[in-house]
């Protein structure tokens, strides 16, 4: 059976500690990360892609919610589950209500002497979600037309039928190019492939990936593929790597 990929986040350093080592117990986790800040937590999710998230809401420079798992989503990425770990029982049951696509449990501290049994009430939680919620969770995912970027210090909607191609931008970042603009976004190229749908997006380079339905034609003799900007045509290069498949997809 699969293991549960976990990440713990606490800023009391003593409760966090003391979280992992009783964590470590179960078999049927592995912990994969831990922060005690929500910047930390995002980047660790974004790298590691955890199952759940074991989480104490307020973190010293935000907060897990609002700061981590609203950002996700805005972004069209998946959300782990969580189990939110906290001194402040008034949130639960909004957390619950508003939250319950991906909130499986709250446990109020403290909970030292019933830690086994919260955690495995906890895990068997998400092992249930995990197998009820797999296949739903793919078919939604086919059915979205868009994503959400951040751009500055905005997030902007972007249909998949207004991106030109994707390109990297160095530092972990890329561009989403548009006819009118561009949007730098903290992601990799490699992380944005798994969030685009694979029948209409391609890649053609190690650095640029393509909307195939604004694919004009592919110049044989420099290997570009023609895009058009603004009504002007793009010549985007080809990888020798990528250039027989880009062939097979146009001619059928």
């Amino acid at each position: 059976m699969e293991k549960i990929k976990i990440i713990v986040t606490e800023d009391e350093k003593d409760i966090l500690n003391w979280e992992l080592e009783c964590l470590s117990t179960f078999d049927e986790i592995d912990i994969v990360g831990f922060s005690d800040n929500t910047k930390d937590a995002y980047q660790l999710i974004l790298k590691k892609q955890p199952h759940a998230v074991f989480a104490d809401i307020n973190l010293r420079d935000g907060n897990i919610i609002t700061d981590v798992f609203l950002k996700l989503k805005l972004n069209n990425i998946k959300l782990p589950y969580l189990v939110f770990i906290s001194g402040h029982p008034e949130y639960a049951a909004k957390l619950i209500n508003e939250y319950s696509d991906f909130v499986v449990k709250f446990i109020e501290k403290p909970f030292a002497h019933e830690w086994e049994e919260k955690f495995q009430e906890a895990i068997s939680s998400i092992r249930s979600r995990m197998n009820r919620d797999n296949h739903t969770f793919e078919a939604k995912t086919n059915q979205i037309d868009h994503l959400f970027v951040k751009s500055g210090e905005n997030y902007i909607k972007l249909n998949y039928k207004d991106i030109l191609w994707v390109e990297v931008a160095g530092n972990g970042g890329s561009y989403y190019v548009s006819d009118t603009d561009n949007y730098l976004v903290d992601l990799t190229l490699n992380k944005i492939s798994e969030q685009l749908p694979k029948d209409q997006f391609m890649r053609i380079s190690r650095d640029i990936m393509i909307n195939l339905h604004h694919l004009k034609k592919v110049n044989k003799e420099d290997r570009t593929a023609i895009v058009l900007k603004q009504s002007k045509e793009k010549g985007l290069g080809i990888g020798d790597s990528y250039y027989s498949d880009l062939l097979k997809i146009i001619k059928g």
